[in-house]
């Protein structure tokens, strides 16, 4: 994580060449803008594949939050 830049980058390379940044602009009323950068050079649809994958992470999170089933909530 590059603090001064709000910038986190990663990549793999091999068979599964890839590599992205994660920009996070902070915006005065506090709230902040992510922008997300994916560059392969497979033929995929990145889109297609980035919104399956923040929906799989929204999931898991939100099944976090609600903590295991049965559990009282606090």
């Amino acid at each position: 994580m590059l603090d001064e830049d709000r910038m986190l980058r990663w990549g793999a390379a091999g068979r599964h060449e890839y590599e992205g940044e994660l920009l996070v602009d902070f915006v005065a009323d506090g709230t902040s803008k992510l922008t997300v950068c994916v560059h392969t050079t497979h033929d995929v649809n990145v889109e297609v594949e980035l919104e399956q994958t923040l929906a799989e992470i929204k999931s898991t999170l939100e099944q976090e939050a609600a903590g295991p089933p049965g559990e009282p909530k606090a």
